[in-house]
């Protein structure tokens, strides 16, 4: 793939009789274009069958510096006239920077547009006009190469388009995160520090970082609160605010304390860049870590990686699963999450949920939300009833991933079945959602779901409150393979249980949710 995004764009503009004059300044500018900085573009590079207008008028548009080669015969051409109204509209439009370079002596000073612009060579004065030659392209090279590192200094990187279509990627409804994407509200976990009056606050304040004292921050929460979605939104906010971003996992930290490194690695994969990430002005770099708990690095070595992320970042946005359980892991005289600004993820209370709907709602429609229009407002009222009666029994969790499902599953069933079945047709939904997320097949759904039905009733026999220790869960595989055929054996299918993150397991295996569990044993 060409990486040609993150060099400078240059335009020549000249006249045909001063071509000789425009090849010089080519080979002068050899070095910029050996090491990768610009890409350069001129009419001889039009072939047979090119628009001549189109081509240049393109890239002349996409020019980020473009080159104005000033001579008598360049005043007197229409065609290059016509050149500089357009550098200037795209001078205003994208802020492409214009150097006049002066040649030959010419009344290049008597248009008003470049009273306020620095010509090349020193001054204004024409090369020819120079009694060393040399001299004067040194000099306009050296302007040159200046002005291109200071365009590439502030040139945002372009994101790769897989990743991008990865952080927008929405594994419920088949449209793009932002289009169903709702900021939860946190609690702010340090008390101690200052914040605002009130503990709990809307996520969306993390869009502007100059909300917060400290520089970094930890989220908490649950699997399924909605961290992710989270992290993706805020990195998307903080790429189009002019920042560069990067977004690590847990994984992908291992054992490593080298966050340079790791941070290195996830820039050349999410960016079509040259360059390394060190290379980015530290005021514009923020770096996301999902799932940090997934990490492997020793407790021991924690205090070493936090330091090296406050060392290297300015900006730190970190999310885990167990707040509670890392701090527990990690030796309190190590301290490694001092300076931390911590938070957990909130269920979406009843404005939240009504929010989400509406966006769900607008997607089913596919137009905007209006408050006036009272058929909407009955879908949103139905909506919201029958969310509240699945999720008002605690057995279901108020967050965005299933209140969505519940909002697909309505459209689905219809209210008359939901009175007939008492919402199981909803939990079996929820289910199923997750374990396609997890690749099981369409045709294996009875095979996982008949696994779980056996292990909660397993469970409820036993009165093991929901949960079983390592030995346990043998004996109930061994039990389970004994009455049932497992393609590939018990331990495949736990291990895609656990994918879907309807079960987990912490010391002991529990179901993830109470739904779930009331699901397959009832």
């Amino acid at each position: 793939m060409s990486k040609s995004h993150n060099k400078v764009k240059v335009f020549y503009s000249y006249s045909h009789l001063d071509e000789d004059y425009r090849k010089e300044l080519i080979k002068r500018l050899t070095l910029l274009r050996k090491n990768g900085l610009i890409e350069e573009w001129h009419d001889r590079k039009l072939t047979g069958g090119d628009s001549i207008s189109n081509e240049i008028d393109k890239n002349l548009g996409d020019a980020d510096l473009i080159l104005l080669l000033f001579s008598p015969d360049y005043m007197d051409s229409p065609s290059c006239q016509d050149e500089i109204d357009k550098a200037f509209e795209v001078k205003n439009k994208k802020g492409a920077t214009i150097i006049p370079i002066i040649l030959r002596i010419c009344s290049w000073r008597d248009d008003e547009r470049f009273k306020d612009i620095l010509a090349l060579p020193d001054e204004g004065k024409p090369v020819s006009k120079w009694d060393d030659a040399d001299e004067a392209w040194q000099n306009v090279y050296e302007k040159i190469r200046d002005k291109t590192q200071c365009i590439l200094g502030s040139k945002k990187p372009i994101l790769e388009s897989d990743f991008q279509r990865m952080l927008m990627n929405n594994h419920i409804f088949e449209h793009s995160l932002d289009k169903i994407f709702v900021y939860p509200d946190m609690e702010c976990i340090n008390t101690d520090q200052e914040l605002s009056a009130n503990k709990v606050i809307n996520s969306k304040v993390l869009t502007k970082l100059d909300n917060f004292v400290s520089r970094f921050v930890l989220i908490d929460g649950e699997e399924q609160s909605g961290k992710t979605s989270l992290c993706r939104m805020l990195y998307l906010q903080y790429y189009n605010l002019g920042f560069v971003p990067v977004l690590s996992n847990g994984k992908e930290i291992g054992s490593s304390s080298n966050i340079e490194r790791i941070a290195n690695t996830a820039y050349k994969k999410q960016y079509n860049s040259n360059n390394s990430y060190s290379d980015i002005g530290k005021e514009k770099r923020i770096l996301f870590i999902d799932d940090i708990d997934e990490s492997k690095i020793q407790s021991s070595k924690c205090n070493e990686l936090y330091s090296n992320i406050k060392s290297s970042f300015n900006y730190v946005i970190i999310f885990i699963d167990d707040l509670e359980q890392f701090s527990n892991e990690v030796s309190e005289s190590e301290n490694c999450l001092a300076g931390f600004r911590s938070f957990t993820i909130k269920e979406l209370g009843h404005l939240k949920r009504s929010e989400l709907l509406k966006k769900c709602i607008e997607i089913k429609e596919a137009e905007s939300f209006d408050d006036n229009n009272n058929q909407m407002l009955q879908q949103l009222d139905k909506d919201e009833k029958h969310v509240q009666a699945v999720i008002g029994s605690n057995i279901v969790p108020s967050y965005p991933i299933f209140i969505v499902s519940i909002f697909q599953t309505i459209e689905v069933l219809g209210p008359q079945d939901y009175h007939l079945t008492s919402y199981g047709h909803c939990y079996q939904a929820l289910i199923t959602i997750n374990l396609s997320r997890a690749n099981v097949k369409a045709d294996e759904m009875d095979l996982y779901f008949n696994y779980l039905t056996e292990l909660a009733y397993y469970i409820f026999k036993q009165k093991k409150g929901y949960t079983l220790s390592s030995e346990e869960i043998n004996e109930f595989n061994q039990y389970y393979g004994s009455r049932f055929t497992v393609p590939e054996g018990c331990d495949r299918l736990l291990n895609k249980i656990i994918t879907a993150k309807l079960i987990s397991y912490s010391e002991k295996y529990r179901f993830g949710y109470k739904y779930i569990y009331s699901l397959a044993s009832g």
